[in-house]
């Protein structure tokens, strides 16, 4: 098993936006899903009303390939619907549920 460690990232094409396969996603490896735990704990701390955006771009950040230092205002620019559809799939392929549910 030990020998597996370093391969390759696994990624994943997932539709968004209409288009097929447009946004390619890593699959989250233990320690950034420990990682991604604790920045959530931190963003809780956030008015309640901006925590749920928060973490999603947070997400979205880490998963979506291309999108590790996209801005705030730039996911604000995509429709919200699409981006939480795009969250879940990423969180669904990384063996993760959704946030709120503790399992992040």
């Amino acid at each position: 098993m030990r020998n597996m460690l370093n391969k390759d990232r696994k990624l994943k094409k997932i539709d968004f936006l209409g288009e097929k396969g447009a946004v390619e996603v890593r699959k989250l490896i233990g320690s950034e899903v420990k990682s991604l735990q604790k920045d959530i704990k931190a963003l809780q701390k956030l008015p309640e009303e901006e925590q749920g955006l928060a973490i999603r771009n947070l997400v979205l950040r880490m998963t979506v390939v291309g999108a590790e230092d996209m801005t705030d205002e730039e996911f604000d620019a995509f429709p919200l619907d699409d981006l939480a559809s795009l969250t879940q799939s990423c969180l669904e392929y990384s063996g993760i549920s959704e946030p709120a549910e503790g399992n992040a």
